[in-house]
C-alpha cells in the first residue's frame, strides 16, 4: 500500500519500520526531521511537510503525542487535510481522547475521505515486534481496507463506531495506570516495613494478584535498568489520564481514583521524572 506516515517518536519509528519490512510504500514526516534517517536509511521517503505526507496516499496514519499535536499536524495549507485526497483514509493511532477523534473524523469527512480512530495498547517493545493490540472505531469496510498496514503493527480489534477505539483506549489506560501505580505503592510500604521488595513482588507473581504488567516492568519497579531507555514516559502517561478524566468528566462521571493516580504522576514531574520511563513513578514512593 502507498502510506502516509506521520510522527516518528519512542512508538510510531519502529512501527513504521515495520510497515516498510512488510513491503509497503512509506512516506514520513516527522517534526524534527533527523528522527526520519535510519527510516530513510531502510528505503521511506522524507516528506518536508505534513501535507506532503498525504499526497498521493492511499492510507495516512498518525501517531502523535496528544490532540494538540494532532491538531497543528491537521491544519493550514501545508497540513495533513490539505492534501488528504477524497479517496484516502487517515488512521489516527495516538492517544488522543474520544473527543478529539470524533472532531477529528467530522474534519476528514469535510474533505470527503475517510477515518478510522485505531490507537494502540502496548509500549515500545510490542511496537518493535509488531505485537500491539491495536483498537479500530469506524466503518467495518473501512478497517478491512487498513487491515493488510495495520497487520504488520500487531492485532486488530473492531470495537465499535467513530470514536470507540479511543474509548476503549482510555479504559485500558486508565486500568493500566491504577495497576503499577497500586504495585509501586505496595511496594515503597514494602521497603518501609522492613520487608524485599523484589520478594514481596515476587508472591505477588505466585498468587492470583499476578499481571504479566508486573513481570514486564519488574527491573524498572526494582531499580535495575540504569541506563535503559523509556518504553513510555511519565509525561505522556500523565496525558493519557488527564484524557480520561477529561471524558469523566464530561459524561458526569467520577473517577477517584484516577484523580489519586494523576496527582501520583503530578508528585513524578514535579520531581523531574517526566521523560523517564513509567516504572520510575516507584521513586516517589521510596
Amino acid at each position: 500500500m502507498r502510506i502516509g506516515f506521520l510522527g516518528l517518536g519512542t512508538m510510531g519509528a519502529p512501527m513504521a519500520l515495520n510497515l516498510l519490512r512488510a513491503g509497503h510504500r512509506l512516506v514520513v514526516w516527522n517534526r524534527s526531521a533527523e528522527r526520519a534517517g535510519p527510516l530513510c536509511a531502510a528505503g521511506a521517503i522524507l516528506a518536508a511537510s505534513p501535507r506532503a505526507a498525504a499526497l498521493g496516499q492511499e492510507l495516512v496514519i498518525t501517531m502523535l503525542s496528544d490532540e494538540h499535536a494532532l491538531a497543528a499536524v491537521l491544519a493550514g495549507d501545508d497540513g495533513l487535510l490539505a492534501g488528504l485526497a477524497a479517496d484516502a483514509l487517515l488512521v489516527e493511532m495516538s492517544t488522543i481522547g474520544r473527543s478529539a477523534a470524533l472532531a477529528t473524523a467530522s474534519a476528514v469527512a469535510a474533505r470527503g475521505a475517510r477515518f478510522i480512530d485505531a490507537p494502540v495498547s502496548g509500549t515500545r517493545g510490542p511496537a518493535q515486534e509488531g505485537d500491539l493490540l491495536i483498537l479500530a472505531g469506524g466503518a467495518a469496510e473501512d478497517i478491512e481496507h487498513a487491515r493488510p498496514a495495520l497487520a504488520a503493527l500487531g492485532t486488530v480489534h473492531h470495537v465499535g463506531a467513530l470514536g470507540q477505539g479511543a474509548a476503549m483506549k482510555l479504559c485500558l489506560n486508565a486500568l493500566g495506570a491504577q495497576m503499577l501505580n497500586a504495585i509501586a505503592g505496595v511496594l515503597g510500604l514494602a521497603g518501609r516495613m522492613g520487608l524485599s521488595p523484589a520478594a514481596v513482588l515476587d508472591l505477588v507473581q505466585a498468587g492470583r494478584f499476578a499481571s504479566p504488567m508486573y513481570a514486564h516492568k519488574r527491573a524498572r519497579l526494582l531499580g535495575e535498568d540504569a541506563g535503559d531507555a523509556p518504553d513510555f514516559t511519565i509525561r505522556l502517561w500523565d496525558k493519557d489520564q488527564r484524557l480520561v478524566l477529561e471524558e469523566a468528566a464530561r459524561l458526569g462521571y467520577p473517577m477517584p481514583m484516577v484523580e489519586a493516580v494523576r496527582a501520583a504522576l503530578a508528585r513524578a514531574l514535579e520531581a523531574g521524572l517526566g521523560e523517564e520511563d513509567i516504572g520510575a513513578v516507584q521513586e516517589i514512593y521510596k
